[in-house]
């Protein structure tokens, strides 16, 4: 029982290394300032659309049909989400 703990507690460990020595690299710090800050390179251009629900919420209130619509429901309706 204690050898089995040992065992998967080192697992546990080497895969911890693992993750740790991936988090250290260039390409995940990249990763992570585009993905979590919005990070862009230099001529790159970041476009944030809304979430689903608030696009739910903007269709139960309105007719979407019967208003003028934000440029953002545009898109939106042209990839039909």
């Amino acid at each position: 029982m204690a050898e089995e703990k040992v065992e998967q507690l080192t697992l546990e460990q080497e895969e911890l290394k693992q993750e740790l020595a991936e988090s250290e690299t260039d390409a995940f710090v990249e990763k992570e300032a585009r993905d979590k800050l919005l990070y862009a390179r230099e001529g790159e251009v970041v476009v944030l659309l809304p979430q689903v629900d608030q696009v739910d919420q903007v269709n139960q209130v309105d007719n979407v049909e019967e208003r003028e619509l934000k440029n953002w429901e545009k898109w939106w309706k042209l990839f039909d989400y």
